[in-house]
């Protein structure tokens, strides 16, 4: 997916300090998947984007296990939920950024 750099935002360019835009090509895996449920995603539409607003997780019901499930929540009201065998996740840059004309649109921060 595509990522918007908060941190370059917030902080400022290292050549100038000032704030910049940028995003990021970045992966998400998330592994010991066991299901998925899908709601509100048309999974015969490849070209569909979607937008990536917050990833949850809630542990299961034996509270001495490490399974739980994993909620992607995305604009629009779609979401992805996962079983897991236990939480084991990364997040990881796959290359340089680029220039953004302009920040997401988020209730607590207003865009340009």
């Amino acid at each position: 997916g595509n990522r918007f750099d908060w941190a370059v935002t917030l902080k400022g360019t290292a050549k100038n300090k000032k704030p910049g835009f940028e995003r990021r090509r970045s992966g998400l895996r998330i592994d010991r998947v066991l299901d998925a449920k899908v709601q509100g995603v048309d999974l015969k539409d490849p070209s569909q984007t979607l937008a990536l607003l917050a990833i949850g997780y809630e542990p299961g019901s034996d509270p001495d296990g490490v399974e739980g499930h994993v909620t992607l929540t995305f604009s629009g009201g779609a979401a992805i939920r996962l079983t897991v065998e236990c939480l084991e996740v990364e997040m990881k840059d796959l290359g340089g950024a680029w220039k953004a004309k302009r920040t997401p649109v988020h209730p607590d921060y207003n865009s340009n």
